[in-house]
């Protein structure tokens, strides 16, 4: 990617594999058989990400399926703008153009223009970036709970 060897970003590659099995190693000997610049750093599995949500101003999920994309919900609360694959589940959280961006699936091309576009734009992402919190709190627990207590009160089977 042009940006990542210009050193423009940061990359920092988090393993997704929390299972405990190899699969997020052997991805990372494999991209670094590609000789990736020295801003693309590998930290492997990690349970506390909130530094990481911290320290970045956009959280990508490029994926072909994804359940919900929790990431990008945890990157939301954090205030990180977001990019994701246009399929069910992220595009629940992400509202294209207005806090993050949604690209085709496996588009390498749309990860890059997305990204480029927030660095050329700094207002366009700061507002993605307040945007992706304020999407954050319509996931509350509180008010999920009470969408739920709801729906079931209401929806109950009459006898």
């Amino acid at each position: 990617m042009d940006f990542a060897q210009n050193r423009l970003y940061n990359v920092d590659y988090l393993n997704d594999d929390s299972t405990g099995n190899k699969r997020g190693e052997e991805k990372e000997v494999k991209i670094n058989l590609k000789n990736l610049p020295v801003n693309v750093r590998f930290h492997g599995f990690q349970l506390d990400l909130s530094s990481f949500y911290l320290d970045n101003d956009i959280v990508i999920l490029p994926s072909w399926h994804e359940g919900f994309g929790y990431a990008l919900l945890e990157g939301a609360a954090f205030g990180c703008a977001m990019i994701a694959s246009n399929i069910p589940g992220p595009d629940s959280i992400v509202i294209n153009n207005v806090n993050g961006s949604l690209i085709p699936a496996r588009s390498q091309r749309g990860i890059e223009e997305c990204i480029l576009n927030y660095y050329n734009d700094r207002d366009m992402l700061l507002n993605h970036m307040k945007n992706a919190y304020i999407r954050s709190l319509d996931f509350e627990e509180n008010k999920i709970l009470a969408q739920m207590t709801d729906f079931l009160t209401n929806n109950q089977y009459r006898t």
